[in-house]
């Protein structure tokens, strides 16, 4: 039994777990403002101010509930773990069963699965993992779907439908994750069954979790990005390409083109002499093994944002796995098994150097209206704060007045105050980092690593 035990792997994994705690990264965003969502009775306009465009119900509603309920018996910061490791736990676990599943016919198995683990969670997705969003855990639902329809276990997918009705009310937009049915299930009747089933589900769970507002939230969501200043640039939304350039991924989209090419050549040439193979080789595509991950891939893809690259990258490393698992080449010495090796844990180190550790606890009192910038600010600042106060701007830049808007664009891009715009609006502290000079109306409070606290003078 100790023989089959893939040592390399939990290496990895340990090594994986043991920089997360040294590191103790701190979320960016919407894992803080989940867990403290009860103290403002699970409505965001009770914590945002001058957003009007914020939607009047709780689109995390289940899952911040949870968080609140955990936050009461382990704290705060507790939660935060728990989370994290949930999250990194959930994600990692589908992959192993899956490269273990394509790969498991290969002596060379354990080096092989090790390395595809560790080459797979490039360091957006590491980011994504730690800030344990309900999206993180959809994409986790994703992969375990993925791992059912390979592994053909009906107890499986059974589960796999259940966990995800439960995860329809942590999430608003969990209808997004729907065709993953696609790739789940066998017979195409099943397929569009059970896509229809989770749309359905969907559609009644949140239009009366919402009060009948969850139709609408599309449409004010469509007002919100019309609203939002141009300058006003959102990480999570830029475009998909900025990961998929990236050596790691661009690696595999090149391999991957080389098999592809071959493919379109060959069309090419049926074409010409036989056109009755072109009709024959496009049915066969149709029903070909990789023809629902790819349709998958793309639904994806079409949103073009980087925040899906938790679920776009591990479908191109599965196909990627599998188009090239019959190679002949195979790692038959120990110096080559450990030159694997060691690339492995070097890539698992890269991967976690970006992530946040040191964000900034100002103690402001009670009540107070704080203005922040749109880099964290907004979220560190009611986490850590004691008693309960008022932010600007909302987790939706688009959602606020556009005068908030032009404050927080002129602080972050031009490292400007516009003292005359900020007087409109009666903030009593200003939270930021990027000014590089005094403003005429504020007085400097407090210093925290980058962030300053500014008092309105």
């Amino acid at each position: 039994m100790l023989k089959r035990f893939n040592f390399n792997l939990l290496s990895v994994i340990l090594v994986m777990f043991i920089l997360f705690c040294m590191r103790a990264p701190i979320p960016t965003d919407d894992l803080l403002r989940d867990i403290i969502a009860g103290d403002y009775k699970f409505d965001y306009n009770n914590l945002y101010i001058y957003a009007p465009l914020l939607a009047k119900y709780n689109q995390y509603i289940a899952f911040d509930k949870i968080l609140y309920l955990l936050s009461q018996h382990i704290g705060k910061i507790w939660t935060i773990r728990v989370v994290q490791l949930f999250c990194i736990s959930a994600y990692i676990t589908p992959l192993v069963l899956i490269f273990n599943k394509l790969l498991s016919h290969r002596p060379d198995k354990d080096e092989l699965v090790t390395f595809c683990l560790a080459y797979t969670l490039i360091s957006s997705i590491m980011i994504r993992l730690t800030l344990g969003r309900p999206e993180v855990i959809l994409a986790a639902w994703t992969l375990f779907g993925i791992a059912c329809g390979l592994y053909n276990n009906k107890l499986a997918k059974c589960l796999w439908v259940i966990l995800g009705i439960v995860l329809i009310p942590t999430y608003w937009l969990s209808l997004l994750y729907v065709p993953t049915t696609l790739v789940v299930f066998k017979e195409v009747r099943t397929k569009i069954l059970m896509c229809a089933v989770f749309a359905v589900l969907n559609l009644f769970i949140w239009q009366a979790l919402s009060g009948g507002q969850w139709i609408y939230s599309f449409e004010l969501l469509n007002k919100s990005l019309i609203n939002r200043l141009p300058d006003a640039l959102v990480n999570e939304n830029s475009t998909i390409a900025k990961a998929i350039i990236t050596p790691q991924v661009g690696l595999i989209l090149v391999l991957l083109s080389y098999k592809i090419q071959l493919y379109i050549k060959w069309l090419y040439i049926a074409w010409c002499n036989d056109k009755k193979a072109i009709y024959v080789e496009t049915v066969k595509m149709l029903h070909h093994k990789y023809i629902w991950l790819i349709i998958l891939c793309i639904w994806f893809c079409l949103a073009n944002m980087i925040r899906y690259i938790d679920v776009v990258m591990p479908i191109l490393m599965i196909i990627f796995v599998d188009q090239y698992k019959d190679y002949k080449y195979t790692l038959g010495t120990v110096i080559q098994k450990n030159f694997v090796f060691i690339i492995a844990i070097y890539l698992t180190i890269s991967n976690q150097m970006s992530l946040t550790t040191s964000p900034p606890k100002f103690n402001l009192p009670a009540g107070s209206r704080v203005l922040t910038s749109f880099d964290g600010a907004n979220y560190y600042a009611p986490f850590f704060n004691k008693s309960k106060i008022y932010i600007a701007p909302s987790m939706e830049i688009g959602a606020n007045e556009k005068g908030i808007q032009q404050l927080v664009v002129g602080i972050q891009k031009y490292k400007h105050l516009d003292c005359e715009l900020l007087k409109r609006f009666n903030f009593q502290y200003i939270i930021e980092k990027d000014l590089n000079s005094k403003p005429s109306c504020l007085k400097l409070i407090d210093v925290q690593g980058a962030y300053r606290l500014w008092k309105m003078e």
